[in-house]
């Protein structure tokens, strides 16, 4: 059976929970705690000897080990059946990004990726009482989340990044902006279609029922 390893914590993570929870898929969950190890690891020395980036999520499917949590988004989306939708919602989105929209969609996938990259190295300098208006390289980091926000919002609409389906776009950003205001972390709102998608999808069941944990 496929092993979905996470921490309640990771909004890289919430993705992949609330994924596997669209789609039904039959799997065993591992949640790992974030420690200080013996073996000076956080996650324990058997997982990041499999794991180069030590991070959370990945899966594993027999032999397989994927990890990076669009990368195993994508794995899931190809290799598991999608879940008959509900009539009351729009449904997941079969692929990562549609073949006709290939790199338009790849890149919305790639800046929203790089805006919560960059806006979670401000939560956890900020969380090691680094001042960031002093640090000009975390000034460049307030200012690249920015960058994309506006970015992004010029390429949303009120119906999400793919209008019919709750796509892998939305489902990132929904996980990015409900992170940053569960941390207070970058100031997001005033941007009316982004507001439109989080409010649009995050009463939804998948959603939910796999919140962030503090």
């Amino acid at each position: 059976m496929l092993t979905f390893y996470y921490t309640l914590r990771s909004p890289y993570a919430r993705k992949i929970r609330i994924l596997l929870a669209e789609m039904e898929t039959p799997h065993r969950p591992e949640e790992l705690v974030p420690g200080s190890m013996d073996d000076g690891s956080l996650f324990g020395e058997d997982y990041e000897a499999q794991i180069p980036s030590m991070r959370v999520p990945s899966i594993k499917d027999g032999d397989e080990i994927i990890f990076e949590s669009n990368l195993v988004i994508d794995y899931l989306l190809e290799k598991y059946p999608m879940n008959k939708p509900s009539e009351d919602q729009p449904p997941l989105a079969t692929t990562m990004v549609r073949s006709s929209h290939q790199w338009q969609d790849s890149m919305v996938l790639a800046t929203i990726e790089t805006l919560l990259n960059s806006a979670i190295n401000l939560a956890f300098l900020k969380r090691s009482d680094v001042d960031v208006d002093q640090v000009a390289y975390l000034r460049r980091e307030q200012d690249r989340c920015q960058s994309c926000l506006d970015w992004l919002e010029a390429r949303a609409t009120t119906e999400g990044f793919i209008p019919g389906v709750f796509s892998i776009a939305d489902l990132n950003l929904l996980c990015a902006l409900q992170w940053f205001d569960d941390r207070d972390v970058v100031q997001w709102w005033g941007r009316r279609r982004l507001e439109t998608i989080v409010a649009r999808y995050q009463n939804r069941t998948s959603v939910k029922e796999n919140p962030l944990a503090f």
